[in-house]
């Protein structure tokens, strides 16, 4: 017999603020302007398919911890490569003072 886990409860606006961090839509609305918020039960299961399964408080201060340090460590990599040398100064030939 397989074991089957049941998701994290109780926590539904954190699980809605990651959700939304990765980019996945918690709200819409339908072709007659009804207003929907997409269930627990679905953020939970999209947020398993994207690689982040929210079992106990721990998963998801992981997720949370994971994804902040992503996206700092992908931010320092972006300004150190992207960065441009700093300007050569020139040598004064002359034995004399600029003025």
């Amino acid at each position: 017999m397989s074991e089957t886990k049941e998701y994290l409860r109780g926590f539904f606006p954190q699980v809605q603020e990651l959700a939304k961090t990765l980019g996945v839509d918690i709200e819409w609305w339908d072709f007659d302007g009804q207003y929907h918020q997409v269930s627990e039960d679905t953020l939970l299961a999209v947020l398993d398919a994207l690689g982040f399964p929210l079992y106990t408080a721990a998963d998801l201060y992981t997720a949370h911890d994971t994804l902040h340090r992503e996206y700092w460590l992908s931010t320092c990599l972006k300004a150190w490569c992207c960065a441009s040398p700093p300007p050569r100064r020139s040598r004064c030939t002359s034995r004399t003072a600029p003025r």
